[in-house]
């Protein structure tokens, strides 16, 4: 296997400010024979550059605060490796495992993890800004505040990843698995959640408004508090999800899949309904004054005492057998009478 020797000339590139404390780069065979040779603390080594592509580091090995930017670690092994404030600024990891690795505060801006496996990584406060994910398993990985901004995580699969306080500015969320992740005061300016896996996931008394959430899947998901104001849902599943104190002025909720959500007492009026799926949904004494509920499924939905007044039912499934009924007992209807 080959390893490059980078010159002094790299080394400056890497960081000026740090060139005094860096020792000598070192080659990948000589890093290797060390390693044959038992040696284990590899701290603060000096690996810019080298190929260490599709070897295989035994977890006791330790590359904390070690300079790997640039370097070739395509397909590597690097299981609980530690690799605490660790330099891979640029580096190669197509392909890598990651799986259960320390990574604490370490430098992955611009590195290329595509398809890499993170599942239980520890990645508080890394630096991934830029970096590419796409396709990569970061299922249960710690990401408590770290900085994912303009990151590429196309396809990526964050199920049950802890977020808290992560920068996602500007990050590419397409067709991101983030079901019950931990998204507790996250950054998501400027995301586009058009399509991603929010299944299960606590986003209470978070600021939405603007977001684009089209095609996403929020079912059972925590939206208390939030602000939704003026985003688009359109072909959002929001079955099952908590709204109660949301904010949804101006919302499009064009078939939106409300399957056994909480509206009672909101403010809909209005709204364009038309089509929607309100199977189960408790209306109850909610404000639905002048809302186009054409061709909407209100089987078992709740609408007493809800306020129906010139609202335009006109094909909206509203009978269905003796226990599909919805119940209106108390509402008031389009006609301005009150159902007994």
């Amino acid at each position: 296997m080959n390893g490059d020797n980078v010159g002094s000339q790299e080394e400056a590139k890497i960081d000026d400010s740090g060139l005094e404390n860096l020792e000598p780069v070192i080659s990948a065979e000589e890093f290797l024979q060390r390693y044959e040779e038992g040696e284990r603390d590899f701290t603060g080594v000096n690996l810019a550059g080298v190929n260490l592509s599709g070897k295989t580091l035994e977890s006791n090995v330790s590359l904390s605060q070690a300079n790997l930017s640039n370097a070739n670690l395509a397909n590597a092994k690097l299981i609980q490796v530690n690799l605490i404030g660790a330099n891979l600024q640029g580096a190669n990891l197509n392909s890598t495992n990651l799986q259960s690795a320390d990574l604490i505060g370490a430098n992955l801006s611009g590195a290329n993890l595509t398809k890499a496996t993170l599942s239980h990584a520890r990645l508080i406060q890394a630096n991934l800004s830029q970096a590419k994910l796409s396709e990569a398993n970061l299922n249960s990985a710690n990401l408590t505040t770290a900085n994912l901004s303009r990151a590429n995580l196309t396809q990526a699969s964050l199920n049950s990843a802890n977020l808290t306080g992560a920068d996602l500015s500007q990050a590419k969320v397409t067709k991101v698995n983030l079901s019950s992740a931990n998204l507790s005061g996250v950054n998501l300016t400027g995301v586009s959640l058009i399509g991603v896996n929010l299944q299960q996931v606590n986003l209470s008394g978070m600021n939405l408004s603007g977001v684009n959430l089209t095609g996403t899947n929020l079912s059972y998901a925590n939206l208390s508090g939030v602000n939704l104001s003026g985003v688009n849902l359109s072909g959002a599943n929001l079955s099952a999800a908590n709204l109660d104190g949301a904010n949804l002025t101006g919302v499009n909720l064009i078939g939106v899949n409300l399957q056994s959500v909480n509206l009672s007492g909101q403010n809909l009026s209005g709204f364009n309904l038309c089509g929607t799926s309100l199977i189960g949904v408790n209306l109850s004494e909610a404000n639905l004054t002048s809302a186009d509920l054409r061709g909407a499924n209100l089987m078992m939905a709740n609408l007493e005492k809800a306020n129906l007044k010139e609202a335009k039912l006109a094909g909206a499934n509203m009978a269905g057998a003796n226990m599909d009924r919805a119940k209106l007992a108390g509402a008031i209807m389009p006609d301005g009478t009150i159902h007994e």
